[in-house]
């Protein structure tokens, strides 16, 4: 009922991201990251030191592969994510319409037993009716026989 009363009020929710979600008023974290401290005034760079920076550059260029690599995988993993979101409310809107269509039906069986009332009802008049009548007849006919059967004594 939540998302639906939530529809309805006009003051979407739909549109405020998950908690912690990306958007324009929740952009994330905009900070940058250094591996290397930002070299402030000219200076040489020793052997050694070229050398240490060298090996770090390699690591730090494998992973940046990796993490490209990882984030690629984080990126399919949502695309994913999307499809399933998506199949899943594709399905909460059958089950919504088909529900609907079964409150419809109910309601036409249930319209086509109201209108049946007034024919239940001309019915048990006319049985009553008949009954009435037979009784009538039945009566009139031992009142007859009784008429007959004294005559005859």
């Amino acid at each position: 009922m939540g998302i639906f009363n939530t529809l309805l009020r006009g003051t979407s929710a739909l549109a405020v991201p998950p908690s912690g979600g990306l958007s324009h008023q929740n952009p994330g974290d905009l900070s940058h990251h250094r591996e290397v401290p930002l070299i402030q005034n000219q200076r040489p760079i020793r052997a050694a030191e070229a050398e240490a920076l060298d090996v770090r550059a390699d690591q730090w260029e494998a992973l940046a592969q990796f993490t490209e690599q990882g984030y690629q995988a984080i990126q399919r993993i949502e695309q994913a994510d999307l499809k399933i979101h998506q199949a899943y409310r594709g399905y909460q809107g059958k089950v919504a319409e088909v529900d609907y269509q079964k409150r419809l039906a109910d309601t036409k069986y249930a319209e086509g037993l109201h209108n049946l009332r007034g024919k239940y009802g001309d019915l048990h008049s006319r049985l009553t009716e008949a009954d009435t009548k037979a009784t009538v007849r039945s009566h009139a006919i031992q009142a007859r026989v009784q008429q007959i059967l004294r005559g005859a004594r």
